[in-house]
């Protein structure tokens, strides 16, 4: 499912554990990306572990991916919607 990013609420930022935490939404209200780096890491930077959630027609949720297929932590925060995810 690909989201339009012009109907994406803006991106939440929280600290958690020693890390920052991203968290995006799509029009509806789903959290779709949340990314965790390290405390002041920028996200233009390629030290974020990203998780994509992936929604049914219902809504329901039905899957979560990582980046690249894994939770290393070499994504960049800006580039979440381009990035491969399994």
């Amino acid at each position: 499912m690909i989201h339009n990013a012009a109907k994406m609420k803006p991106t939440a930022v929280e600290v958690h554990n020693n890390y920052t935490i991203a968290i995006d939404y799509d029009g509806s209200g789903n959290m779709i990306y949340v990314g965790k780096a390290n405390l002041g890491s920028s996200k233009a930077d390629g030290v974020w572990s990203i998780r994509k959630f992936v929604y049914d027609g219902s809504n329901n949720l039905t899957d979560i991916q990582w980046a690249n297929g894994d939770g290393a932590f070499n994504n960049i925060w800006n580039n979440r919607v381009s990035i491969s995810y399994s």
